[in-house]
């Protein structure tokens, strides 16, 4: 007992390295700008009235104490911070495979098939809001399991977690949904429970409920008409529409389930489902109907990315543990399992040695805003730095241009915007950039760090480096030989 107790150990230990070492690992994503941007600008204002924002806001008020906190190292604590949460999800789940009476072992085998998932990888070494939605949704669920004769509390209790989750990220709102279903579906036995767990997800829907009074307009086009349009808009124009359509966004959920356990659980999850009809009441309904909620939280974004199975996660892996714990028919699956967690380690893997031969990519990013702060410094520069790549210069120890809160993405997509709306809205578009950077200058203006992704990106920082020069601004060149700082004439200053 006590040998597999201290295996269990080991194993725990390994797993939150490899989860806070890949938080370094991890190459910088292309949606990580907003993020961080919107954390860091949450400090010296409110989203949507003072800068844009393409979520709910909740995730910028949870980061921006950590960009107050470590203001020239923000990058890797924000990095950190996420993978203690995903560190933080896992113990959940694994608690709440407990509480439905799963055993210790099966609780902590399924647990750790979980940790295997690209898609939960992925989230856990990259700033998004994926992890912190998938946290607060996994105590709601946690609450909702509790061996309490306490209905009232729990589903309060429960309601508040998934609505923080949704002001988080929006795409849980289909799991709260399921969650709500359930309790409809038992209102009977307990009938006061579907009304507190809308009691309580009422209070946590209040952060963005906040933002929205502040700034109805600028709430409804950044969280909805965003999301409704500029995808069509932007791969429209870069002829990639095709990745758009219902059949492609199928088939990518289900390529990125194969790279690790996800799509063999799901399968093994049906066929127990089916066989032993858990689906019909208890703890099993209530799994099944998030893992459905899951799935359409899954399919609502366009694109489909990797980062959207993470909702899905949870409760399927909740619900492997009452397979594991039912009998004979899940060794079947084993080798599968064992397998397809291998395949789910092995991009981790790969950014591990390529940053064991090139270098922690996080710190390279900390690196970039040392050097673009020691810059501006040694030449007195004051004001903001404007980039398209926000997160490139957070750590520069200089405030960040608001205008450019959401990086590249709405910029790309400024056809979507009249010219009167833009101005209300203060955001910046191919055909108004030069005007709102000779009407208020910033300070700097970096650009280079989207030529890694499609040329068409590469061609919106040239428009900035283009418009700089024109201006008769100074470019320097970094060190990693990829990004150009513009400094503003001082005369100008």
């Amino acid at each position: 007992m006590l040998a597999q107790r201290r295996s269990a150990i080991a194993v725990v230990v390994l797993a939150a390295a490899w989860i806070l070492l890949q938080s370094l690992a991890q190459k910088p994503d292309h949606d990580e700008s907003q993020y961080v941007a919107g954390a860091v600008l949450a400090l010296q204002g409110m989203p949507f009235r003072d800068f844009m924002l393409l979520q709910p806001p909740l995730h910028a008020w949870l980061l921006a104490p950590l960009a107050w906190a470590w203001p020239t190292d923000m990058f890797i604590a924000m990095r950190l911070a996420t993978g203690l949460l995903a560190l933080a999800t896992l113990a959940i789940v694994y608690r709440t495979q407990r509480a439905i009476a799963v055993q210790g072992e099966a609780a902590f085998a399924s647990t750790l098939l979980m940790g295997c998932c690209a898609s939960f990888q992925f989230c856990a070494g990259v700033v998004r809001n994926d992890m912190a939605a998938v946290l607060l949704m996994s105590l709601g669920i946690w609450a909702m399991v509790l061996k309490t004769q306490d209905w009232d509390g729990r589903s309060l209790v429960a309601g508040l977690a998934f609505g923080l989750a949704v002001a988080t990220k929006l795409s849980i709102a289909p799991v709260a949904a399921a969650a709500g279903l359930h309790l409809l579906l038992d209102r009977r036995e307990r009938p006061r429970a579907l009304p507190m767990f809308a009691v309580g997800s009422a209070i946590g829907l209040a952060p963005a409920a906040f933002a929205f009074v502040l700034a109805p307009e600028a709430f409804r086009w950044g969280v909805f008409t965003f999301a409704a349009t500029a995808p069509f808009d932007w791969y429209g124009r870069i002829g990639a529409a095709d990745e758009l359509t219902m059949a492609e966004k199928a088939s990518d959920l289900v390529g990125y389930m194969l790279v690790g356990p996800a799509l063999i659980v799901l399968l093994l999850v049906a066929c127990w489902a089916h066989r032993t009809g858990a689906v019909r009441a208890g703890q099993g309904r209530l799994l099944i109907l998030l893992i459905l909620g899951g799935i359409a939280g899954a399919a609502l974004p366009t694109p489909t990315h990797k980062q959207y199975l993470l909702p899905i996660l949870p409760p399927l892996f909740m619900a492997l543990g009452l397979v594991l714990a039912d009998g004979r028919r899940a060794a079947v699956w084993q080798p599968l399992m064992l397998v397809s967690a291998l395949i789910g380690l092995a991009p981790a893997a790969v950014g591990f040695a390529l940053a064991g031969a090139a270098g922690l990519p996080a710190l390279a990013v900390d690196d970039t805003g040392d050097w673009v702060g020691s810059v501006m410094r040694a030449r007195g520069s004051a004001g903001v730095v404007a980039s398209l790549s926000p997160e490139r210069a957070a750590d520069s120890g200089f405030p960040l241009d608001p205008r450019f809160a959401t990086g590249p993405f709405v910029f790309r997509s400024g056809a979507l915007l009249s010219h009167q709306r833009a101005r209300r809205l203060a955001l910046p578009t191919p055909r108004s950039l030069e005007a709102i950077l000779r009407a208020h200058p910033p300070a700097a203006i970096l650009v280079g760090y989207e030529r890694v992704q499609r040329r068409e990106e590469r061609a919106l920082d040239l428009q900035m480096a283009a418009v700089a020069r024109r201006m008769a601004w100074r470019p320097v060149r970094l060190p990693d030989g990829q990004g150009t700082l513009w400094l503003r004439p001082k005369a100008a200053s």
